[in-house]
């Protein structure tokens, strides 16, 4: 595979590769990859996460199965008062104001009387961004929780047991990881880079 040569490629690090036979485009997000598999055009690709960058040049890539693309995760942080799930919940909210996660990040602040530990925080993001997640997690010194629970379709466990949304917010990640139209994704497949990258 012939990968256009990049500057900042560190900056690259969790986007992704396509592959579309022919030609090799670089710096998709993962919204955008879903977009590409899903066009009749393109859905013989392959995609491929820029699993490591160096600031050198030398990127690691991650074979994407189609079992991958589009699967959501969940992190529950749950609390037995409903005041410390209230704090887990601004906490993470404060925190993403000021460094934003890398990944498109949904959370609900919930209360299930039919639980043991009824107050919760939940986080919902792209499966494939659960590395990303933790160490963002780590970053910002969270360690909410009584008790925490993670991994796909935890949610809609909750949303059976008659889980009470309370809240919901969605915060931007960070730019790099910011998702074009789908028009727009089809219409550049031509580009062999897809973000032209800097650092501040």
């Amino acid at each position: 595979m012939n990968l256009p040569n990049l500057k900042n490629p560190e900056l690259y690090q969790g986007l992704y590769v396509f592959d579309f036979g022919e030609r090799v485009a670089v710096g998709y997000t993962a919204e955008e990859i879903e977009v590409l598999l899903a066009s009749p055009e393109h859905r013989g690709g392959r995609a491929f996460k820029i699993h490591h960058a160096s600031a050198e040049g030398q990127l690691s890539l991650r074979g994407l199965s189609r079992m991958d693309v589009g699967v959501r995760e969940e992190m529950i942080f749950y609390r037995r008062a409903a005041a410390a799930a209230r704090a887990d919940y601004e906490a993470l909210k404060k925190s993403a104001m000021l460094n934003a996660p890398p990944v498109p990040l949904h959370w609900h602040l919930a209360h299930d009387p039919e639980l043991d530990v009824a107050d919760f925080t939940l986080l919902l993001y792209a499966a494939e961004a659960t590395d990303r997640m933790g160490r963002w997690l780590e970053s910002i010194g969270f360690a909410g929780g009584d008790l925490v629970e993670a991994g796909p379709g935890i949610l809609d466990s909750c949303k059976h047991a008659g889980a009470t949304e309370h809240e919901k917010i969605a915060i931007a990640p960070d730019a790099r990881y910011h998702s074009r139209p789908a028009a727009e994704v089809l219409a550049t497949v031509h580009k062999p880079i897809q973000r032209e990258l800097s650092a501040p």
